[in-house]
């Protein structure tokens, strides 16, 4: 069954329910340019919306997001404010198998709240603390697409071409069926679906 689409906020773009989304930017303005819209256009249709901060500030967000009712949506619950750092690393150490496990969890019980369509942004610099398994994100990229697929969900991981290495933007291409550039929507010839990526040797870095 054809999957409902949905608009990002930005760029005249719709998407399916289940789409992951790469958003490359340079600086906080093209970041803003798809968060800030993606958030706030889902908070008007009644989404559920997380956010998760880590090159923004939670004031910074807040003060960007003032067309909408802000501090309403934070106290029922519909938008959350974390950090990136909190969701990834919350034990000091990433682990693909238990991130996805709790988005499930999260998921689920989001549903079951009522909710038919959920949205995450996350800002992905956090991957820049080097902490233990963060080798392991773009083996988490791709299973999360799969995850995705049975929810009412869009996902935006934010990455910061600036301050990441290539290769982690490489990797970021070809575990995100859907890429956009400062709001635009950009062909990506280098998505390779999640099982065929899994079966695929891969790398570490250091």
């Amino acid at each position: 069954m054809e999957k409902k689409s949905v608009p990002l906020g930005f760029g005249n773009i719709s998407v399916p329910l289940g789409s992951h989304i790469a958003a490359f930017y340079r600086n906080f303005q093209e970041r803003r340019a798809v968060a800030v819209p993606f958030i706030k256009t889902g908070l008007e249709r009644g989404a559920r919306c997380t956010y998760l901060i880590d090159e923004e500030t939670r004031d910074e967000l807040v003060e960007a997001l003032h067309e909408v009712d802000v501090e309403a949506a934070l106290a029922s619950g519909q938008l959350s404010i974390l950090t990136a750092e909190g969701k990834y690393l919350s034990k000091g150490y990433f682990s693909p198998e238990e991130t996805l496990n709790f988005a499930e969890v999260s998921l689920r019980s989001t549903m079951e709240e009522g909710y038919g369509e959920i949205r995450i942004a996350a800002e992905m610099t956090w991957i820049l603390r080097e902490r233990q398994g963060v080798e392991l994100l773009a083996e988490y990229e791709a299973k999360f697409n799969k995850l995705l697929h049975s929810y009412p969900h869009v996902a935006i991981c934010q990455y910061n071409v600036t301050r990441l290495r290539g290769d982690i933007i490489l990797d970021a291409l070809r575990t995100h069926p859907i890429c956009v550039l400062g709001g635009v929507l950009i062909p990506n010839h280098f998505y390779i679906p999640p099982d065929e990526f899994l079966r695929e040797p891969h790398e570490q870095s250091d």
